[in-house]
């Protein structure tokens, strides 16, 4: 069995979900990021993934500039 960790970033309008192995470090392309768009009253408005992919090849660290599809 694979553990794995997941980290949280929600700022307004906008959550962040990273999943990666345990342990690994934020600035290591390894993450899978997930972005959900939602308003103010918490409706989701869209979720999209890093690169359009479930792919673990990106840096939480690099969360907000990441290309989302």
């Amino acid at each position: 069995m694979l553990a794995e960790q997941l980290k949280i970033d929600y700022g307004g309008t906008v959550t962040y979900i990273g999943v990666s192995a345990c342990g690994a470090s934020e600035t290591a392309p390894v993450w899978k990021i997930t972005k959900i768009n939602h308003d103010a009253t918490g409706k989701v408005l869209s979720i999209q993934h890093s690169g359009g992919t479930i792919h673990q090849i990106y840096k939480w660290s690099d969360r907000l500039g990441v290309e989302y599809k």
